[in-house]
């Protein structure tokens, strides 16, 4: 991935024009964390300032490209037929190139929306999360971040396995961590790591988890931004370099009823101007800052629950007993009960792991969540409550994240710290885009009411 980002756009295509590259994907992530994205021959792109035309469309929709109707009662922006759905504009951010390694003639690169203004789309994912780091670097704090996330690999192609009804069928099944397990999926899982590595994605490690069909691969940490990106693009190109391989990869955050769900868990640090840990202090305690930021993020995860789980699916993990989902709102030190595992590692290790966003979650919009908090925290100087010293779901006053996507919709909405960190044009144009989606929901017939009452 490319790190050089102060050339000119024709510099970049210059030097992917030198390595072979003939073909350019350009785009974005929408609310769902779709990448919507356009394919352009390099040759047509020979200009000092590239951008795309993208339809506002790509807002208006939901996961499966139904236009979205937002309420009667609704009354900020929102992309409609009425309005013309007219272009935005996205920007690539040169910094985020990656040729791909299985495709070498190919190269994607990253952006962000604009209007025919100049002006950042105002619910535009990338740039909530560049807005909020933006205002914590104005307080002296720049957050890094890496995010590790479990996915299920089924057998067969999505389109196979949508066609044939059947129960998909995992790759393996076994002890989580298990060497055995582990090795027999190495063709695949290994090919997926070395492939995210040569595309610029920094991997970490990869792990066989407890789920049937499940694994995780760990991404190292980096500055927010990049993380999000990393993140971002390690869950398009994990399902393209399986469905290559003729599997599925899955994203969803609870696949079966018996069984553990998908985390997206969340490890983040905070730096000074100086590049120094803020997360410690001189005697290597942990820090004022820290436990600041702790509290923020855990008195605001109820109120912003909705954007670490933005599905109706997301909440079936939470319900899964003892299903260590980051539901018990506590924190503890290595304490994997709690939203927040505190990991106390010294200058370099020291973090906090957020355990609540599932895997499906959109990277920019959780982090961004998450920062927010963490922001919410150190700006107020909210005290964290006492750290849970073993099992946090066995301490009566404890309280759990909401329970499904309708209720966590409604605390977004009257979040005041939502508003004043992701901006009140977003939280009523998300939160907007989360009704319809619990509206969907009740209007659907599901496999259970026909078996139960047929």
């Amino acid at each position: 991935m490319s790190s050089i980002g102060e050339a000119s756009a024709a510099d970049h295509l210059a030097k992917l024009r030198a390595q072979g590259v003939d073909t350019l994907v350009i785009g974005a992530a929408d609310v769902n964390g779709i990448f919507r994205a356009k394919r352009f021959s390099l040759e047509l792109l020979c200009r000092e300032d590239v951008s795309i035309a993208i339809s506002e469309y790509v807002f208006a929709t939901d996961l499966h490209d139904a236009m979205i109707r937002p309420g009667p009662d609704y009354s900020g922006y929102f992309p409609t037929e009425s309005l013309g759905l007219p272009d935005l504009y996205i920007r690539p951010d040169w910094t985020r190139v990656s040729v791909l390694p299985w495709d070498t003639r190919t190269a994607v690169v990253v952006g962000d929306y604009y209007t025919h203004g100049g002006d950042e789309v105002a619910v535009s994912p990338r740039g909530i999360l560049k807005r909020v780091i933006r205002r914590l670097a104005s307080m002296g704090v720049h957050p890094m971040a890496g995010c590790e996330f479990e996915f299920f690999i089924l057998r067969g192609r999505p389109d196979e396995i949508r066609a044939s009804g059947a129960a998909p069928v995992p790759l393996s099944a076994g002890p989580s961590y298990h060497y055995g397990r582990g090795a027999s999926d190495e063709r695949l899982i290994g090919s997926v790591r070395r492939n995210l590595e040569k595309a610029g994605i920094p991997v970490e490690a990869a792990n066989p988890e407890a789920a049937p069909g499940q694994s995780e691969i760990t991404i190292r940490y980096a500055d927010a931004l990049a993380a999000a990106d990393f993140a971002f693009l390690y869950k398009q190109f994990v399902s393209e370099l399986l469905e290559r391989e003729g599997m599925t990869s899955t994203f969803i955050a609870k696949l079966a009823k018996n069984g553990y769900g998908s985390s997206g868990h969340i490890h983040i640090s905070l730096q000074g101007s100086d590049g120094k840990s803020l997360m410690i202090d001189d005697a290597g305690a942990v820090s004022d800052i820290a436990h600041l930021a702790v509290g923020g993020f855990l008195e605001t995860l109820p109120e912003l629950t909705a954007l670490y789980a933005p599905n109706i699916n997301s909440y079936r993990r939470y319900q899964t007993p003892y299903g260590l989902a980051g539901d018990a709102i506590a924190w503890g030190l290595d304490n994997r009960t709690c939203a927040v595992r505190f990991i106390h590692e010294g200058a370099s290790g020291t973090r906090f792991e957020s355990r609540t966003p599932g895997a499906d979650m959109n990277p920019y919009l959780a982090l961004a969540a998450a920062l927010a908090g963490v922001g919410y925290g150190i700006e107020q100087r909210v005290t964290p409550p006492p750290q849970v010293v073993g099992d946090a779901y066995r301490e009566p006053a404890v309280q759990r994240v909401p329970d499904g996507l309708d209720v966590a919709t409604e605390l977004l909405k009257g979040s005041a710290v939502a508003k004043d960190w992701l901006g009140d044009e977003f939280v009523n144009f998300y939160a907007e885009t989360r009704a319809w989606e619990s509206e969907q929901h009740r209007a659907a017939i599901t496999d259970w009411e026909l078996q139960r009452y047929l």
